[in-house]
């Protein structure tokens, strides 16, 4: 084992937007042109969308925040929107998914060999929302856990150290948001799926979209989608009522933003009341005071009487945030609606913006409710904070102000209050009640008083809780055992009423950390990786489960490195551009004077000049242009440059690419932009020459990265928008590129590598597991899920050590993989396969009916594109059919070309609209 003696660094760093004096450096640049017509408009859709963030945060830059949720939020839904819609169309990670499955179900039917895919094995876990004691369990020790990017988990007795097991890697996603079961058959669980307090107004990269409530009718056992619930998009909370011996779910249903997509749930946002072996659910909470869209529920709770209590969030729209509603009844038309607090902030100066409400009733007095309520104030996106706790002693009907918790570090004690927000009450005693935010707090007296309980900076010492709570549930009865969700994991106590409480962490085997970035080892069979995570710093795997111990650096962890000819050196790196700088394994310098680029930098290493090379230019476009170069790694003295591209962009390099093959003492790279452009950068070390490479067919999208294949001739590009081409290859150093998409889904490609025997293979992390193609060299490669023993969850990298083909997979939430990329090209996979199809009528006044021949699969979509290629919309059958019918009335008259998605692969035929 090697032990690494920097654990941890101060997690919250200030926020720093920059005013730093850029030089500028002599280049030769070589531009091509119709390029840079082609993407000015999607560049200035790009730079319209951060200018005011940027105004925002020039007059707000002394702001502090823990891992800066907003920087992600906006840097992801830029690398992702659709360039022509400006939006995602809902149906379309659903259809990916769909397609996935399909593929590997035939894969398997065909005896295909696959890669086989290990995980590593942690004891840290990533984000929580969703958490349960299992009802059915006669000690009470069983949970249920929910990880917003990582699934569903279950643990027999979160009193041991046993490790929990996952429910299923293969729903069609794996974000769970809340989870509940019917108090008169406790068989039946009900989970929620889609993670909206991420969603609405404030989208954070690490989030996940909803695909609708999932049902089991065996304690767990076995699971299936609602399939009444799949237009349910975002799903707050889900409870289940007795009223007087029937069963009555109720859940809290919401509209949200995922990778550019306005999701709209359907028939709308609300809460949604069904009696359990009925048809139908129906919509039950009235509309916002002066609009015609009903209030978005943030939370549902029954009082110790039965009376139902909600509190709501703004809605997609920013309206009907911070409000309480109770009924006795549940029906529509039957509830009171106070909405105080939404007036109330709403006129405030400066945190003017109502947010959600997070509530708690006392099982031992069916009188007492309390309630926080975030506000907000905007700075180019909305954050929130909590100054509002509030008390009723009468069942909601009226409601008094509470003190709050005491700041900290300078703060307020829930300072991201959208994301991290949470109040509990003691079962036996109404007066005591825990809230949690960054920090927990309990209050023995009805909230006249607080005491801090836990502490988030503290490590493996019994007040330690991991920052950012999302829940906490006492065991049934008790008022000492407890159960906490949080970022990092789940946490529990045995003495959650003793004046100092202690807790556990509890995350053995429950492996759902979200990575952004990884690398690996060099030396032959070495199994020793390092990963940066969100909200769990950068750690290092040597084959044993990682533990908190294992954490090198702290925050939200980027990109990091291992030197290839010099394994003891190696670098970690938290957001915008910050570095600290490792040799012979121990830590020698930091090189965080230079702040700059985005909130997860794309960045690379010359390990043979030991210099790092990262985007400058910022999610708002400050130091446009520019490289930050770092040499002296890592003894010093570290040096820090940047360098002016001049290249004309007016967007953030999205990925920046060291060649393995450059000159001896020199550096090339290849810088690719967001909107599309692609830059080979030579003599990088010195004074750079810069000259443009990419391909007038290049999507104007965010390049996610660039692979090279033996020499710089060869290389593979790849966007990581939807909507577009999303994987280019070129065998002439870019002086001519081919689309090789295939018949990948519509998603984002994040990484790509070649096989390192084989220029025709090549690997891709996508947002569904990994793909790989082995005839690169076809004009329509296939490309096959390659997920045997990975979850069907989003890859963000992969690295590759080419000594003995170790590839390890950086997943976001469900941890670190690895697996031996083989030469295995007898896949079974013959030459690209056509589906046939006819149009008819062709040429058309109006609708069209689209026919597969009987052995060329199902229709999953129809993409419907100008004779120039441009894509003007797609239809969906998310169910796939052999034929199906498609309306082309509302386009002008003209040809078009039609391309068909099954299955089994794509096909494309012209069709006349007159």
């Amino acid at each position: 084992m090697r032990t690494i003696l920097l654990k941890s660094r101060n997690w919250i760093f200030p926020l720093l937007l920059f005013a730093v004096i850029a030089f500028t450096i002599n280049l030769n640049l070589v531009s091509k042109v119709d390029q840079v017509v082609n993407r000015m408009d999607f560049e200035e859709f790009l730079n319209e969308k951060v200018k005011g963030f940027i105004e925002s945060r020039e007059t707000n830059s002394d702001e502090v925040l823990a891992d800066s949720p907003d920087m992600a939020a906006l840097q992801d839904y830029l690398n992702t929107v659709d360039p022509n819609l400006k939006r995602v169309p809902k149906e379309r990670l659903k259809t990916a998914w769909e397609l996935t499955h399909e593929l590997a179900r035939e894969n398997k039917s065909k005896s295909t060999k696959q890669l086989q895919w290990y995980n590593t094995q942690s004891n840290m876990a990533g984000r929580v929302r969703a958490i349960m004691w299992d009802p059915n369990d006669p000690n009470q020790e069983k949970v249920w856990a929910g990880a917003v990017t990582g699934g569903l988990w279950y643990k027999e007795d979160i009193t041991t150290n046993d490790n929990w097991a996952a429910v299923d890697d293969f729903w069609p996603g794996l974000s769970v948001s809340c989870i509940a079961f019917d108090p008169n058959n406790p068989q039946n669980f009900y989970v929620g799926t889609g993670e909206a307090q991420t969603a609405l107004i404030i989208y954070r990269e690490s989030s996940g979209v909803g695909f609708g409530i999932v049902h089991s009718t065996d304690a767990g056992e076995n699971w299936e989608i609602m399939p009444d619930t799949e237009e349910f998009e975002f799903i707050t909370d889900i409870k289940v009522r007795d009223e007087n011996g029937t069963s009555v779910i109720y859940a809290a249903v919401a509209s949200g933003v995922y990778k550019g997509a306005s999701h709209i749930s359907n028939p709308s946002d609300g809460l949604y009341r069904k009696v359990v072996g009925s048809e139908d659910w129906e919509q039950v909470l009235p509309d916002i005071n002066g609009l015609d869209s009903p209030y978005t529920p943030s939370d549902i709770e029954f009082g110790a009487d039965g009376r139902i209590y909600v509190g709501t969030m703004q809605n997609i729209n920013g309206d009907g945030g911070a409000t309480i509603l109770f009924s006795d009844s549940g029906l529509e038309g039957s509830w009171t609606v106070n909405d105080e607090y939404n007036i109330l902030i709403s006129n405030t100066s400066g945190f003017n913006l109502p947010g959600r409400v997070v509530l708690a009733t006392a099982p031992s007095d069916e009188d007492r409710v309390y309630a926080c309520i975030a506000q907000g104030f905007y700075y180019g996106i909305p954050g929130y904070e909590c100054h509002i706790l509030v008390k009723s002693l009468d069942k909601g009907e009226n409601w008094d102000f509470m003190s709050t918790p005491p700041n900290v570090n300078g703060g307020n004690w829930a300072f991201i209050a959208w994301h991290a927000l949470m109040v509990t009450v003691d079962p036996n005693d109404a007066n005591k009640l825990y809230v949690g935010a960054l920090d927990m707090f309990r209050s023995d007296d009805a909230g006249e008083t607080w005491s801090k309980k836990s502490n988030w900076q503290g490590g493996a010492v019994p007040d330690f809780v991991h920052a950012d709570q999302h829940g906490m549930i006492y065991q049934p009865g008790s008022s000492q055992k407890a159960i906490i969700s949080t970022d990092g994991g789940v946490f529990y106590t045995f003495n959650a009423g003793l004046p100092t409480p202690s807790f556990t962490e509890k995350n053995f085997g429950f492996n759902t950390l979200q990575f952004y970035k990884c690398d690996i080892d060099p030396t032959p069979s070495s199994i020793f990786f390092i990963g940066g995570m969100q909200d769990n710093g950068t750690i290092f795997y040597d084959g044993n489960p990682i533990e908190v111990a294992n954490r090198i650096t702290g925050g939200d962890g980027g990109a990091c490195f291992i030197d290839k000819n010099e394994p003891d050196v190696f670098i970690t790196s938290y957001q915008n551009n910050r570095f600290f700088l490792f040799g012979n394994y121990q830590y020698q310098n930091a090189a965080t004077q230079w702040p700059s680029g985005n909130f997860i930098s794309s960045v690379d290493y010359d390990y043979n000049l030991n210099t790092l090379y990262a985007n400058a230019v910022t999610v708002t476009n400050f130091m446009k242009d520019s490289i930050l170069r770092i040499s002296g790694i890592p003894y010093g003295p570290v040096v820090g440059e940047f360098m002016n591209l001049n290249t004309g962009t007016t967007v953030p390099f999205t990925h920046v690419k060291y060649s393995e093959y450059s000159p001896e003492n020199m550096a090339t790279l290849y810088c690719g932009s967001q909107s599309g452009r692609l830059f080979k950068v030579e003599n990088a070390q010195d004074e750079p020459l810069v000259s443009e490479i990419g391909d007038a067919a290049f999507p104007g999208a965010a390049i996610s990265c660039v692979a090279l294949k033996g020499s710089e001739d060869t290389m593979l590009v790849t966007f990581s928008n939807f909507g577009v081409s999303s994987v280019w290859q070129s065998y002439d150093n870019g002086q001519s590129w081919s689309d090789k998409e295939g018949n990948l889904p519509d998603m984002p490609v994040r990484w790509a590598i070649y096989h390192p025997d084989n220029a025709k293979a090549a690997m891709l992390a996508t947002e569904i597991g990994v793909w790989t193609s082995w005839n690169l060299d076809d004009e329509q490669p296939v490309w096959n899920p390659d997920v045997e023993g990975l979850a069907n969850v989003r890859v963000d990298m992969l690295r590759l050590r080419t000594d003995d083909n170790m590839v390890v997979a950086g997943t976001h939430g469900r941890g670190l993989y690895f697996t031996t990329y083989a030469n295995i090209p007898s896949t079974g996979i013959s030459n690209y396969f056509h589906p046939e199809f006819s149009i008819s009528p062709n040429p058309t006044n109006g609708k069209i009916n689209v026919r597969l021949a009987e052995h060329s699969g199902l229709i999953y979509s129809m993409d419907v594109m100008s004779i120039s290629g441009h894509l003007i919309k797609t239809e969906y059958v998310p169910s796939g059919k052999q034929s199906e019918e498609f309306d082309f009335s509302e386009l002008a008259n003209g040809s078009y070309i039609i391309k068909i998605n099954t299955n089994k692969g794509i096909a494309m035929k012209k069709v006349v609209k007159h």
